[in-house]
C-alpha cells in the first residue's frame, strides 16, 4: 500500500454520538453492483446536535477501507489496509466479506461471497506459525496482540484532556503503521493478520470487480464504515521500471551516506559492488525503512549509512517492496568513488618548445615538447595526463591532449598539437584512486598572429555606493582564443588611459570602486581582449559612465534680495559642484508647515549664469505675515544639499488698487441726517472688500474711520453732526487683505442752524 501517513480526526471520533442503519448485511450474497452502491448510500450516519431542542440529522463522513488489486495471470490477489487504528481494531474483531462480480465469456453475470468473516489468525495460530527468531512477523504479531500500548491513567497528561487523548491515538497510530509496513514486507503476514487475500478462481481476459466491507456493522452506530471497491482484468502483471533519483555524502573512515527519492514505497533493500564486479552483495539483512519514512515528515528521501572496507568505485541500487510485497529491482545504479581522495603533488610546467615539421603552406606537423617536474612522486601516483583548454575546441572544458598517460618519472612529454589553436595547458599528476593534481595553467602557443576585434556590448551599472559594473563580451570570431582581457580608467576623456583590471583577467565583468566625494561628473572606460598567443587587440570605443556621488551639495547661499511694487527680486549663488543637476526654489507664508515649489532650474543653466539664480516672485499681497524662501539643491544620484538659510520678506508695497470714486453728499435737515452716495463707474476689482467711510469733524486735523458699509451698498447716513456744524467725508474701497483703493473726493456738509 501507500506509505501509511494518517492525518488524525480523534476528537470527532472521541465525542460523535450516532446513531446508523446496517452498514452492508453480513452473509447476503448475490448482490448486483448497483444494491452495492445503494448501500454505500445507506451507510451514512447521523450526529444529535447537543444544542438543539430536536435531534437534527448532520452526515458524516465514513471511514475507508483502501482496496487494491494485481494480476499474477493465474491469480489475483488483494490487499487493503482501513483508514486508521479504530477502524481496523475494529475490522479485526468482526472480520471482512469479499464479494466478487464479473460477467464470463458466456455473457453469464456472478456475483458472489468469496470469502467470509476474514479476520486475523489467533495469537496461539500465530505462535504456532511463526517461530520467535521470525523478528518481522514477530512485529506484526505484537502490533495485534501486544500488551504494551498506552492504557488509560498511564498518559503524560490527565487522561480524558486533549493531551492525554493525543498520547493514545499517536500510540495506536504507530501500532498500526508498523502492522501495515510489515504487510508490505512479508505477503505471508499481510494474509496472517487479514489484509491480504489471494483469489485463484479467476480467468485470463476477464474483468472482476471486487468489494470488500465489514462483516459486521458497528451495533451502536457510532463507526459508519464504507467499503472498499476495486476492478482489475485478469492479465498478467508486469513490473514496472523503478527508478528512484540517488545522491550521495562521502565522509570519512570509508563512509557513505546513500539517498534515494522515492514518495510511493517505504521498505527497501540495498545492494553494492565494486564497480567490474558482476555479483550484488545485499547490505540489508531484513527489510530496510528509512526513520524519515515513519509518518513523521513531509520528506520522500531515505536515506542509508554504508562503510566500505576499502577505497574504490562502488556501485549502488536500491529494491522497493511495493503494496503487494513485490521487490522491485532499481534499473539504475549509483557510483560512488570512497577512500583515498588526496591528490598527487602537482607537476610544474617548466617550458614548452613547438617544432613545425614540413612546408608550412601544406600540411605541416607540429609537436609540443613539454617539460616538467615533479619533484616527489608518491607510490600511487600513476602517470601524467596533459590537458588542453581552448573554448572553439573543447568547448567549457579541459580535454585530454593523449590518450595514454605518460610515466609519472617524465621530464619531457612530447604532444602532437597539429589543428590546434593556442590554448591553455596544464598537467595533470593522477593516482590509483583517480585523484588528480594540477599543474598551474600555462599558455600552449602554437601559431596565431592576428590580434582579436574589440569586445561587444561593452556596458555599465552603477551602485550609489560607488560601485560600477562594466561587462562586454568577446566578438564572435575571437570565442575561444582570448587568453585575458585589460580595463583601463581614465577621469577625462583627454587624459592618458591606465590599465586597472588585475593581470591575466579572463572574465568578462569587472568591478571598479571609485571614490564618491570628488567633483568630477564623469569617469571612462575602455577594455580590449589579448589572445594565447599573445596579440594584443585594439580597445573599445570610450564608455562615459557618471560617477555616484554621495556627498551632499554644496548648499545655496543669498546674493542679493529686492522687494518693490512688482514683488520680491531674490539672487542666490548656487554651488559649482560638476555631479549637481538641478535646483528647485520654494515659498510658504510665515508660520506655515508645508513649502510650495515655485520654480526648478537645471544647474547647466545656472553654470552659464555664473551660478547666478534670479527669482522674480509676485506672490498675493499680504501686509500680515512675511514670506519665506528656500533653495534646494539634488546631485545626479539624487542626493539632497538640504535647504539653503531660509530667506523672507514683506509683500506689502503695491497696495493702492486703481479705482477712481465720485462721492456726493448733502444734509437731510428733515430726518436730521447726513446724506452720502458714490459710485465707482462699473469697477469691480476681485476680492473680498467693503466700503470704508471716513470723517473729519470741526476741530480736528485728521480723518477718523467712521463706519464701514456693505459692498452692494452704495450710501451712508449718519446723526454726527449738531445744529450748525459742518464736517469733510471720503470714502475709501477696502480689502480684506489690507489693499485699499485710492480715496474719493471729499465732500463737506453742513447741518443748518434750527430756525
Amino acid at each position: 500500500m501507500k506509505r501509511h501517513k494518517v492525518i488524525a480526526t480523534l476528537l470527532a471520533s472521541l465525542l460523535m454520538a450516532v446513531s446508523a442503519s446496517a452498514i452492508l448485511a453480513p452473509g447476503r450474497a448475490n448482490r448486483s453492483s448497483a444494491e452495492v452502491t445503494d448501500s454505500l448510500k445507506d451507510s451514512s450516519i447521523f450526529v444529535l446536535k447537543p444544542d438543539s431542542a430536536h435531534a437534527t440529522p448532520v452526515k458524516a463522513k465514513p471511514a475507508a477501507i483502501n482496496l487494491l488489486a494485481r494480476c499474477y495471470g493465474d491469480s489475483i490477489v488483494l490487499r487493503w489496509a482501513p483508514e486508521d487504528f479504530v477502524t481496523w481494531n475494529y475490522l479485526n474483531q468482526v472480520g471482512y466479506n469479499l464479494y466478487r462480480i464479473y460477467t464470463d465469456k458466456s455473457g453469464q453475470y456472478h456475483d458472489d461471497l468469496i470469502a467470509k468473516g476474514i479476520r486475523p489468525q489467533t495469537l496461539e495460530q500465530l505462535r504456532a506459525r511463526y517461530p520467535e527468531s521470525d523478528s518481522l512477523a514477530f512485529v506484526a504479531v505484537g502490533m495485534l496482540y501486544g500488551k504494551g500500548e498506552v492504557m488509560p491513567g498511564q498518559t503524560r497528561e490527565p487522561y480524558g484532556e486533549v493531551g492525554g487523548m493525543l498520547e493514545v491515538y499517536d500510540d495506536q497510530q504507530t501500532k498500526f503503521a508498523f502492522a501495515e509496513m510489515v504487510s508490505e514486507w512479508r505477503p505471508d503476514v499481510a494474509q496472517a493478520i487479514g489484509l491480504r487475500y489471494v483469489d485463484r478462481d479467476v480467468k485470463p481476459g476477464v474483468r472482476y470487480e471486487y468489494i470488500l466491507q465489514p462483516a459486521k456493522r458497528d451495533p451502536h452506530g457510532r463507526l459508519p464504515i464504507a467499503p472498499g471497491q476495486v476492478e482489475v482484468t485478469c492479465t498478467k502483471y508486469k513490473p514496472m521500471t523503478y527508478t528512484p533519483a540517488y545522491s550521495d555524502s562521502v565522509g570519512k573512515a570509508l563512509n557513505v551516506l546513500l539517498r534515494w527519492e522515492d514518495a510511493v514505497n517505504s521498505a527497501f533493500e540495498v545492494e553494492r559492488r565494486l564497480e567490474g564486479e558482476t555479483e550484488w552483495q545485499r547490505l540489508t539483512k531484513r527489510p530496510y525503512t528509512s526513520a524519515l519514512d515513519l509518518g513523521l515528515t513531509q520528506e520522500n528521501t531515505s536515506r542509508y549509512a554504508d562503510v566500505v572496507e576499502k577505497p574504490g568505485v562502488y556501485e549502488y541500487r536500491v529494491l522497493a517492496y511495493d503494496a503487494f510485497g513485490d521487490l522491485l529491482v532499481s534499473s539504475t545504479t549509483h557510483k560512488v568513488r570512497v577512500g583515498d581522495l588526496d591528490a598527487p603533488t602537482a607537476p610544474v610546467v617548466r617550458r614548452i618548445l613547438i617544432d613545425r615539421d614540413g612546408n608550412p603552406d601544406s600540411l605541416q606537423t607540429i609537436t609540443a615538447h613539454i617539460e616538467v617536474e615533479k619533484p616527489y612522486v608518491e607510490d600511487d601516483c600513476i602517470g601524467l595526463m596533459p590537458l588542453y583548454y581552448n573554448e572553439r575546441y573543447t568547448g567549457k572544458q579541459w580535454k585530454r591532449l593523449t590518450e595514454t598517460m605518460y610515466n609519472p618519472h617524465d621530464t619531457v612529454l612530447t604532444v602532437d598539437v597539429t589543428g590546434l589553436a593556442t590554448g591553455m595547458l596544464t598537467i595533470a599528476a593522477v593516482d590509483t584512486a583517480g585523484n588528480m593534481g594540477y599543474s598551474m595553467p600555462v599558455q600552449l602557443r602554437i601559431e596565431d598572429k592576428k590580434a582579436p576585434e574589440p569586445p561587444l556590448n561593452f556596458k555599465a551599472s552603477v551602485e550609489p555606493n560607488g560601485r560600477i559594473h562594466l561587462s562586454w563580451s568577446p566578438a564572435p570570431q575571437d570565442r575561444g582564443d582570448i587568453a585575458f582581457y585589460e580595463v583601463a580608467a581614465a577621469n577625462d576623456s583627454t587624459h592618458e588611459f591606465m590599465i586597472i583590471s588585475p593581470q591575466q583577467m579572463r572574465d568578462t565583468t569587472f568591478t571598479d570602486s571609485v571614490a564618491v566625494d570628488v567633483n568630477q561628473k564623469y569617469i571612462y572606460y575602455r577594455v580590449r581582449a589579448t589572445d594565447y598567443a599573445s596579440n594584443i587587440g585594439r580597445y573599445t570605443a570610450m564608455l562615459q559612465v557618471e560617477r555616484p556621488h554621495l556627498l551632499p551639495p554644496t548648499p545655496a547661499h543669498l546674493d542679493t534680495l529686492v522687494v518693490d511694487t512688482a514683488g520680491i527680486h531674490l539672487c542666490w549663488i548656487v554651488g559649482a559642484d560638476k555631479a549637481i543637476i538641478l535646483h528647485n526654489v520654494y515659498r510658504r507664508l510665515e508660520g506655515q508647515a508645508d513649502w510650495e515649489l515655485i520654480a526648478s532650474y537645471e544647474a547647466d543653466q545656472m553654470a552659464a549664469n555664473d551660478y547666478r539664480m534670479c527669482v522674480d516672485d509676485n506672490p498675493p499681497f499680504n501686509n500680515q505675515r512675511r514670506y519665506e524662501y528656500v533653495v534646494e539643491s539634488f546631485n545626479s544620484t539624487g542626493i539632497s544639499s538640504g535647504p539653503s538659510l531660509v530667506v523672507s520678506a514683506m509683500n506689502d508695497r503695491n497696495t493702492a488698487v486703481d479705482v477712481t470714486l465720485k462721492l456726493i453728499g448733502r444734509y437731510d435737515a428733515k430726518a436730521g441726517r447726513t446724506r452720502l452716495s458714490w459710485d465707482c463707474h462699473g469697477q469691480q476689482p476681485e476680492g473680498e472688500r467693503y466700503w470704508g467711510v471716513y470723517v473729519r469733524k470741526p476741530g480736528s486735523d485728521t480723518f477718523e474711520y467712521l463706519i464701514s458699509e456693505d459692498l452692494n451698498d452704495l450710501m451712508h447716513s449718519d446723526r454726527v453732526l449738531s445744529a450748525g456744524e459742518s464736517a469733510d467725508y471720503y470714502v475709501v474701497l477696502l480689502y480684506s487683505d489690507g489693499r485699499s483703493s485710492n480715496p474719493s473726493n471729499i465732500v463737506t456738509v453742513t447741518a443748518p442752524t434750527k430756525q
